[in-house]
């Protein structure tokens, strides 16, 4: 899974990154009960507090698989960039 592919993190790789739900649930800032609540598919507002909980951690972020390429993608550049001036 990627980092910009929040939507299909599963709750039971959170669980494997933090080991445990208690764990994570610090790591995220809830209790250990709403963790056990969550789905088994995350939510993309729930995936993102993983991923910024791990980051804060310290955990490095391809533990989340790498990140897909993005090589020959314009859509993130400044609209005008790489037009030539005439």
């Amino acid at each position: 899974m990627s980092l910009l592919n929040l939507v299909s993190m599963e709750k039971k790789e959170a669980l494997r990154v933090f080991s445990t739900a208690s764990a994570l649930a610090r790591a995220v800032g809830v209790t250990r009960s709403a963790v056990s609540q969550w789905p088994e598919k995350l939510t993309a507002r729930v995936g993102d507090r993983v991923i910024a909980a791990a980051l804060r951690s310290g955990i490095n972020p391809e533990i989340f698989g790498p990140l897909p390429s993005t090589q020959g993608d314009t859509s993130s550049q400044a609209p005008g960039a790489g037009r030539e001036s005439a």
